[in-house]
């Protein structure tokens, strides 16, 4: 027995050695770990027990060894321990069921943050799920462009090639251009966002769509007499001699509608969750990761979509919503068509115009600088 009391001497003084250390160690950081804390009040309750113990022990080997020695009369103990028992036994029982109490409470949270991690993965793999989808819109892109296959001094021979994917984006960002370039010569009393708009129109559903009855006459064929305005604008489109297919305009609404509707359901589902779940700065991690699939000649495209009126529920303002706290702002507050800049644009539309860089769209907490664009961080270079 008097092994054990030395056992448990020797652990209460290791238990007590290593809880100081490790509250001093905190201290000197500033840390304030709920592991750590756990640690140190474990092994303080251990060196105490453990030193009881060891007491106890010694006491009950000198009893058993030596009981001739003694000269404390048990038999008047008796009632001092019936005293100490009634006073400890109910405080013991309220520490135990403390104890118990704890114990529900810490399974409680743990059971909670296996229900928020399962919610989380829930919703990372219906976000990785629709990112998937958005990958395959792309690649249902296409564009025709006429290629010289033969050319000599008397005549040629041409082919159209189709150019699928993300590749096409940057021809049908000079599609659109061509046909604003056309209506802004045509429509000269109109302003930029008119000839957008008309661009845009003809660009998505193409002639003989969308309730236009106007055709569309390619360049080798003649003009009709005393054409109309909507006759001009077709015709000034066919002089630009463009490398699509200028036998017909059939218009890219096919699978440029879904895709953009789907591109805007992923956005509007990460933006839409409650900040208690995803936080700000959470969303506009994954939204980084949904932009970073965009190349720039798709997000150009993405601004001509909401100037243009087709998609203008990408970025609202007051007078498109009456509740100002359900507009959408996936353009400033979301930095949607963050890497555009004014070189790859039309002209005409000034980004330092549209947007306020200095308004009040939400920022990132702890970051210096949160722009609206990338090219600001270019000009403080």
């Amino acid at each position: 027995m008097t092994f054990f009391a030395s056992l448990c001497s020797l652990i209460a003084a290791i238990a007590l050695f290593f809880s100081v250390f490790f509250l001093f160690h905190n201290s000197k950081k500033n840390q304030t770990q709920k592991k750590s804390k756990t640690i140190i009040i474990s092994l303080l309750l251990l060196s105490i027990c453990s030193f009881f113990l060891a007491i106890t022990l010694d006491f009950t080997n000198d009893l058993l060894t030596e009981p001739l020695t003694t000269t404390i009369d048990y038999s008047k103990v008796g009632p001092y321990g019936d005293l100490i028992g009634g006073i400890l036994n109910p405080l013991i029982a309220f520490i135990g069921i403390i104890a118990a109490s704890l114990a529900f409470y810490a399974q409680y949270q743990a059971n909670h943050q296996v229900q928020e991690q399962f919610k989380i993965q829930q919703f990372e793999s219906q976000f990785y799920e629709m990112l998937r989808l958005h990958k395959d819109n792309v690649n249902e892109v296409s564009i025709s462009e006429k290629k010289v296959l033969y050319q000599s001094f008397r005549n040629s021979q041409t082919a159209l090639v189709d150019i699928n994917g993300r590749k096409a984006f940057e021809y049908h960002v000079k599609e659109i251009e061509l046909y604003y370039n056309a209506a802004k010569t045509i429509f000269k009393k109109e302003n930029n966002e008119y000839w957008l708009k008309k661009a845009y129109h003809l660009y998505f559903f193409g002639i003989n769509n969308g309730g236009t009855n106007n055709f569309y006459r390619p360049s080798n064929s003649r003009p009709p007499k005393n054409p109309t305005a909507e006759q001009q604008f077709y015709n000034e489109i066919a002089k630009a001699n463009i490398k699509f297919n200028t036998e017909k305009i059939e218009g890219h609404a096919t699978y440029l509608a879904h895709l953009y509707r789907h591109l805007f359901q992923i956005v509007k589902f990460v933006a839409s969750q409650q900040e208690s779940f995803i936080s700000y700065e959470e969303k506009r991690k994954y939204l980084r990761i949904l932009r970073a699939q965009l190349s720039n000649p798709e997000q150009v495209m993405l601004f001509y979509n909401w100037k243009s009126g087709f998609g203008f529920k990408w970025e609202q303002s007051e007078k498109d919503k009456k509740d100002n706290s359900k507009q959408n702002r996936f353009f400033t507050d979301y930095r949607m068509i963050h890497n555009v800049y004014q070189d790859i644009l039309i002209q005409d539309f000034n980004l330092t115009e549209i947007f306020d860089l200095k308004g009040d769209f939400r920022k990132e907490e702890g970051k210096d600088r949160d722009p609206l664009f990338e090219f600001e961080d270019w000009d403080n270079d």
